[in-house]
């Protein structure tokens, strides 16, 4: 699993502060002492990435459960209550029963897989088109806002169930320029690549692969990452597998699956784990969907459209783009390293998060990286 994280365990239950100090290092969080109580995290710029984080620490180490959309509403105020809360539970009841205010176990994504590859996802009509690679979940939403503010035409690129068999961020990155080329013909060269989070990666591969193309296919493609890199993604994966000790394949695959569901339902992290390790290697995404289905039918108003087949498609899609991300940090130490490394050599421009989410300096430069992976 590729995220930002924390790189030191859960300071004892009790102890004033130790899980908004937990959070804050997920965040990148500089002086988080000084955060103004009625802050929420969604606020403070957490992405779904570090959101899943923040969830599966909540559960792990606190018996928290809370849905995506709870976490993101959670004050600086209401953090320091789950922590009061353990603390007086001293280990009783869930403290997520005290601050969810509803039952919601599923966010905002639509559980339906995308029929056509390209998506025109603003009004934008004068300038350069730009061709945007969403996040893991393969949404758009949390990019609304700025896609709607930009003049420019904007171009999603969707996972379908062509997508179902690429395992790597190269393979992706070929597939998404094969689309290009066959269902936008009319852009010719004319266009400028955007990427967030997995989308980055991907952007990034594409753009590298567009500068290597012969001189008469070549394009003057400019990039742009949304607080995202190669590297960054390195370094966040690398981390994640020492922390949970992600040696082999099989507890890989299961992380991301827990991730998976994590994102979207609240479920008992331990037992449904235990559940997954039993069950057979080619059997385990189904198993995912059905526990899936099963939390869902609590909210049947949030069933429209959602079918098993859907379900497993996307945890499949979802566990395959987080073990590539792995894959890719292992290969990108090679590939973009040294004097003879791959480097793109047009314009970049990384949108860095506001100033009051500061990554972790040891872990990560304020470029991101890419001056390693690039001419910038």
């Amino acid at each position: 699993m590729a995220s930002r994280t924390a790189d030191y365990k859960t300071e004892a239950s009790g102890k004033k502060g130790s899980l908004m100090k937990t959070i804050a290092h997920i965040l990148g969080l500089k002086d988080y002492a000084s955060l103004d109580a009625s802050v929420t995290l969604g606020e403070l710029g957490m992405d779904s990435l570090m959101s899943v984080e923040v969830k599966q620490t909540l559960e792990r180490d606190y018996d928290c459960v809370l849905s995506m959309e709870d976490i993101r509403r959670l004050t600086v105020r209401r953090i320091a209550a789950i922590d009061q809360q353990n603390h007086d539970n001293n280990n009783g009841d869930k403290s997520g029963q005290l601050l969810s205010s509803q039952d919601s176990p599923v966010n905002d994504f639509t559980f339906t897989v995308a029929t056509d590859s390209v998506e025109y996802i603003n009004e934008g009509k004068t300038g350069r088109p730009v061709i945007l690679l969403p996040p893991l979940d393969g949404s758009y939403g949390l990019l609304n806002d700025l896609v709607a503010a930009m003049d420019r035409p904007v171009i999603g690129l969707n996972w379908t169930h062509d997508c179902g068999p690429l395992v790597t961020i190269e393979d992706t990155a070929r597939h998404y320029l094969n689309v290009i080329d066959e269902k936008l013909k009319n852009l010719g060269n004319d266009y400028d690549l955007m990427g967030y989070s997995f989308g980055g990666c991907v952007a990034y591969e594409m753009a590298v692969l567009l500068q290597q193309r012969p001189q008469q296919l070549s394009a003057d493609t400019r990039l742009i990452l949304l607080d995202s890199s190669p590297v960054q993604f390195g370094i966040y994966a690398d981390e994640v597998m020492k922390k949970y000790q992600l040696s082999d394949h099989k507890s890989q695959e299961l992380e991301t699956l827990m991730t998976f569901l994590a994102q979207y339902v609240s479920v008992d992290y331990k037992s449904v784990r235990e559940t997954l390790e039993k069950t057979p290697a080619e059997e385990r995404v189904e198993k995912v969907s059905q526990i899936f289905l099963s939390s869902m039918r609590k909210n049947m108003d949030q069933m429209n459209g959602v079918t098993e087949e859907s379900v497993e498609f996307i945890a499949k899609s979802f566990s395959n783009k987080l073990l590539m991300l792995n894959t890719y940090s292992v290969c990108n130490k090679q590939r973009f390293g040294g004097e003879n490394g791959v480097k793109f050599a047009n314009d970049l421009l990384l949108i860095r998060a506001e100033d009051n989410i500061v990554n972790n300096k040891d872990l990560i430069k304020h470029d991101y990286g890419l001056s390693q992976t690039s001419l910038m």
